[in-house]
């Protein structure tokens, strides 16, 4: 079969029901207004040709010159799929400065979209948009930023009947990430006499039902610098709930945001970026679920006050 881009389905779904002018216009009228998007689109689009392809060229049956037909519904029907998650994932909105419930402002942030697509989102080029290189760990997935060396957004998926099966109580060591450049780890003495811990996105307790698994978030791209008592206290309430929803619901996706302001705190040799505040993302849209939680990285957290119930928003406010 012919390898053939995602752009040509769309360009073939369209022109098949005689409306070349207008896709035309619309691509234009695209790319003029999201020039500096339009390239890392194409790139995304290319880098799943295969997938298209094999997936909305029919195999059944061949016609007598030899090649697969094309199934033009599923085609014109991804295609519009397709143009919806664009307009989601890679047309940014306005610069605007936005209030939230918490008090903090929050200047020329990205909204987070729902219905989440972490197919785009948890992508090379969905990354670029926040970060420099996605790192895939198989059990989570870490868009990483070079000049942070520090992630931006950490995504991974419980499994009901994993959270609790083990319980591995020997911890293992952090490391610096290999896949990253050299130049761009983090290193585990740049927390060191900070006042910060080494504080994990993907929680070890929610991994380890398997060594692999558990030492996987010991990787430094799975850490964030995080006052102690943030980690230690009050971050780890929103931790044991994700693993008490995924129980309840049987599979649980997360994403853990980190929200850094333009000239972040640095810490250690590494100058590795101390994030301002957290959104931990919690949803399951099979089962209807989403909840959305908020934590400052406040040294001075009162501990005693801390209620996980508030530190719950309104998903619509998830900014970064």
């Amino acid at each position: 079969m012919k390898k053939i881009t995602l752009v040509g389905i769309i360009c073939a779904a369209i022109f098949s029901n005689g409306a070349e002018i207008e896709f035309k216009e619309k691509l234009k009228s695209f790319k003029e207004e999201y020039s500096h998007k339009y390239r890392e689109f194409v790139t995304e689009l290319k880098s799943n040709a295969e997938d298209i392809s094999s997936e909305y060229f029919t195999k059944e049956e061949t016609s007598s010159s030899g090649s697969s037909p094309i199934n033009l519904k599923n085609i014109k029907r991804k295609s519009e799929e397709i143009l919806t998650d664009i307009s989601h994932n890679f047309m940014p909105e306005k610069e605007e400065t936005a209030q939230s419930r918490t008090g903090r402002i929050s200047e020329n942030k990205r909204r987070l979209h729902f219905p989440i697509n972490e197919r785009l989102l948890l992508s090379k080029t969905g990354c670029r948009k926040y970060g420099d290189q996605l790192v895939d760990k198989k059990y989570y997935k870490a868009c990483y930023n070079y000049d942070y060396k520090a992630s931006i957004f950490v995504g991974y998926e419980l499994d009901g009947a994993l959270v609790n099966e083990l319980n591995i109580g020997e911890r293992p060591k952090f490391y610096s990430e290999p896949m990253i450049p050299r130049r761009y780890q983090a290193n585990y003495g740049d927390w060191s006499n900070t006042g910060y811990d080494r504080g994990h996105a993907a929680p070890d307790a929610s991994m380890d039902f398997s060594k692999e698994a558990q030492n996987s978030t010991y990787s430094l791209v799975n850490i964030w610098a995080q006052a102690a008592m943030v980690n230690r206290k009050t971050w780890i309430k929103a931790e044991k709930y994700s693993r008490y929803v995924a129980v309840k619901l049987g599979r649980l996706k997360v994403l853990d945001i980190a929200v850094f302001p333009q000239k972040p705190i640095r810490i250690g040799r590494g100058k590795v970026a101390v994030p301002y505040a957290f959104y931990k993302v919690l949803y399951n849209d099979e089962q209807n679920f989403r909840r959305c939680f908020y934590y400052e990285n406040d040294k001075n957290v009162n501990v005693s006050a801390d209620k996980l119930k508030g530190h719950i928003i309104e998903c619509s406010e998830v900014t970064f």
